[in-house]
């Protein structure tokens, strides 16, 4: 199962790591706690700079699982979920 990961916290990230989950694309929040801790762990990410840019680079990438725990932005799900994908929010 391939594996979005949105947010600004780190916690749920490090344990679907220690799980071995197929991360293909880690959003961070800018300034948050998520993308400092990912520059110490050198874990690629991109940062969130709007809703709509988010909303396209998720469109644009192939997954099967998005989880999002701290995201700033309500996904516009129906939208944007294509056949079978799973979204899981996290607080």
């Amino acid at each position: 199962m391939k594996y979005i990961f949105v947010g600004n916290r780190a916690n749920v990230l490090k344990k679907m790591i220690d799980l071995k989950c197929e991360i293909v694309q880690v959003f961070s929040v800018e300034n948050s706690y998520l993308e400092k801790e990912l520059e110490a762990l050198n874990i690629p990410s991109k940062t969130i700079k709007s809703k709509k840019e988010l909303v396209e680079d998720i469109i644009n990438t192939e997954f099967d699982c998005l989880v999002s725990n701290g995201c700033p932005y309500i996904l516009p799900i129906s939208k944007i979920k294509k056949k079978d994908q799973l979204f899981i929010n996290i607080h």
